[in-house]
């Protein structure tokens, strides 16, 4: 459940400049027939289409892993200002709902799974080893990685909110980063956004949390 680009963020911000026109609202997303609008944070742009949000797509592409959703789109704040290090962002997929499971049904499975120690390490450790496959080969850089325990930070009846920190080493320049991942059962999709942001940095873990949490709310109701 990890996808984390921390070196690579930098790389790409160096190399490409953001060409912004007027911020849409919505994005469609489709899966096997389904389709609904996501609607993107208050003060996100989606940036899929651009240079940028192209790079960082077929990155995480390259280290699909099972039980992780395909990233449909890429988002970043519009306004970034004159000191950009590209945090925060993120990106949104979606996965089929198969077993018309509610939301209350899902919160309880991921709790479920959360306690299951020995299996969350194995897939954990699976992402952890792809993820550093793919930055090395990217960076050129020897790199090690590792992840905090996921914890739920937030449930109710329209999302449950994850929480972890990932940090990475590259040549001994280390960057940890706060990972945020808010999943909606809506129709018959789970649909999943996972938010990227340095440790300790602005806006705060918090602010980002509460912006999810909003968000879920928003794209249930545009979807009932």
């Amino acid at each position: 459940m990890i996808k984390i680009f921390g070196k690579i963020t930098f790389i790409l911000v160096a190399s490409f400049q953001f060409s912004f026109s007027l911020a849409n609202e919505f994005v469609n997303l489709r899966l096997s027939g389904s389709e609904i609008l996501y609607p993107l944070p208050n003060g996100y742009c989606d940036v899929t289409e651009e240079p940028y949000g192209v790079m960082i797509k077929e990155l995480l592409e390259s280290q699909q892993v099972q039980g992780i959703p395909k990233a449909q789109a890429i988002v970043t704040l519009c306004n970034k200002g004159n000191e950009d290090n590209g945090y925060p962002w993120a990106w949104i997929g979606v996965l089929k709902n198969e077993l018309k499971m509610s939301q209350k049904n899902f919160n309880k499975t991921i709790a479920k799974f959360l306690k299951d120690d020995d299996l969350l390490e194995k897939l954990n450790n699976e992402v952890l080893e792809s993820n550093r496959q793919v930055l090395e080969e990217f960076t050129g850089l020897e790199t090690t990685n590792s992840a905090t325990k996921q914890q739920i930070l937030w449930a109710d009846e329209k999302s449950i909110l994850l929480g972890m920190i990932y940090k990475a080493n590259f040549n001994g320049e280390i960057i940890e980063e706060v990972i945020l991942m808010s999943t909606s059962v809506v129709d018959d999709l789970y649909v999943y956004t996972y938010f990227y942001n340095l440790k300790n940095a602005f806006p705060s873990t918090g602010e980002l949390s509460e912006l999810l949490i909003e968000n879920a709310s928003k794209l249930n109701d545009l979807n009932f």
